[in-house]
C-alpha cells in the first residue's frame, strides 16, 4: 500500500467514525435503540460497589411501592403532599440534600393546594433539586 493510499484510507475511515458518532448523536429511533439497549449493561460494568459513598441514598418507587399505594386507595400519580411528607421523613433523618429525579410539569390532578403545600416543603427544605425535561418540544 503507497503512503498515499493509505493516507486516503485513514482519513476515509475517520470521516466514516466522525459520520456514524453524528448519526448516533442525532435524536433517531436507531439511537434511541441503542440507548435503551446497552444503559441497564453500562451501569452494570461501570458501577464499581467498592466505590459508593454510604452517605448517598436513593429513595425509589418501585412497582411494590405502587401496588401498596393502590391497596390503600392512592393512585398514581401520587398527591404531591406525599413527596413533601418523603422530603420531611428524609430532614428528620439529616439529609442535607435531596433529589427528585421525577418532573413535576403538570399540575397535580388532586388540586393547586397540594403544588402549594409541595411547594412550601420545598422551599422549607431548602436543598432540594428537581429534574427538567431537556427534550426538544418539551414546555
Amino acid at each position: 500500500m503507497t503512503p498515499r493510499f493509505s493516507g486516503k484510507l485513514s482519513s476515509a475511515a475517520l470521516l466514516a467514525a466522525v459520520g456514524g458518532l453524528v448519526l448516533l448523536a442525532r435524536p433517531s429511533e436507531v439511537a434511541r435503540s441503542v440507548e435503551l439497549k446497552t444503559l441497564d449493561w453500562r451501569f452494570r460494568r461501570l458501577s464499581r460497589p467498592e466505590k459508593h459513598d454510604p452517605r448517598i441514598v436513593l429513595v425509589m418507587i418501585d412497582q411494590p411501592s405502587l401496588d401498596q399505594f393502590e391497596k390503600d386507595g392512592v393512585y398514581w400519580p401520587w398527591p404531591r403532599s406525599i413527596y413533601g411528607a418523603i422530603l420531611g421523613f428524609l430532614e428528620r433523618g439529616g439529609a442535607r440534600t435531596v433529589v427528585f429525579d421525577e418532573i413535576f410539569s403538570s399540575p397535580s390532578p388532586y388540586g393547586e393546594a397540594e403544588d402549594a403545600q409541595f411547594g412550601k416543603s420545598l422551599k422549607a427544605f431548602g436543598r432540594t433539586v428537581l429534574a427538567l425535561d431537556t427534550s426538544r418540544g418539551s414546555a
